[in-house]
């Protein structure tokens, strides 16, 4: 959040990849915990307008959340 707040947002990014890397290997590719953080990532890249880079994490957040708990979820 102190990256956000201070316009950092390049960095803010950086720093939810390290998370979402480090969550994926304390729980697995298909936690529900690395859809949530990539989550906020894509909320991350929405306010700096990058909507190519958002949607691209969106697919991957999507098939991390019906995985872990099925399509009708």
């Amino acid at each position: 959040e102190f990256y956000e707040k201070e316009n950092r947002l390049s960095e803010a990014k950086r720093y939810y990849l390290l998370e979402i890397d480090h969550t994926r290997q304390m729980y697995g590719a298909r936690h529900p915990y690395v859809a949530n953080i990539t989550g906020e990532l894509i909320d991350l890249l929405i306010k700096a307008a990058d909507w190519a880079e958002a949607e691209k994490y969106l697919v991957r957040a999507l098939d991390v959340m019906s995985a872990a708990k099925g399509q009708d979820h």
